[in-house]
């Protein structure tokens, strides 16, 4: 198993602040929004959010992760980039050797059986600052109870309406 690394605490960090985050040499960490939403089934209300995803094929350096570690550690852009071209190296190797990378602050990846990584993410993270301290919601559904005096009015103007219309045919018919 291996240990938390200083990538598990930069990344989470810019992605509070960029939507996107590659890590040379492993891939990229991608978010996504979603809307605040109603779950009918469990009468749930669950705040905007936005969801962590990863995609292998994003190993262009955007220069985010680099400079954010050279900064925090006073090191040139190269010796970070070096550091996290290791650290990547380092994921890797894992995910191949035992089948699973756990990086509790983002999630875990798992090999599938034909060898792909297979991404989940935390479900403890939020990554929308203005969602923050927000939960979900649960609704307790409000039982409607009939009332008699409504039903009767709606009965009675529906007896209007209809005696209307019987006027009407009948006045209709009889000028004909």
């Amino acid at each position: 198993m291996i240990r938390m690394s200083w990538a598990e605490h930069y990344i989470p960090s810019l992605l509070e602040q960029h939507d996107c985050i590659t890590m040379p040499g492993f891939g990229g960490f991608v978010l996504s929004g979603q809307a605040a939403h109603f779950a009918r089934g469990n009468h749930r209300l669950s705040p905007p959010s936005r969801q962590l995803g990863f995609n292998r094929s994003l190993n262009h350096n955007d220069g985010f992760l680099q400079s954010a570690l050279a900064a925090a550690e006073k090191i040139s852009l190269e010796e970070s980039l070096s550091k996290i071209r290791t650290e990547a190296e380092r994921w890797k190797h894992a995910l191949e050797a035992e089948g699973l990378l756990e990086l509790p602050a983002m999630g875990r990846f798992q090999l599938s059986e034909d060898r792909k990584w297979i991404f989940s993410p935390a479900e403890n993270q939020k990554y929308l600052l203005s969602s923050y301290g927000l939960e979900d919601v649960q609704l307790i559904p409000v039982e409607h109870h009939h009332q008699p005096e409504i039903h009767r009015l709606k009965n009675l103007k529906a007896a209007r309406k209809n005696r209307r219309f019987w006027i009407t045919s009948i006045t209709t018919g009889l000028s004909a």
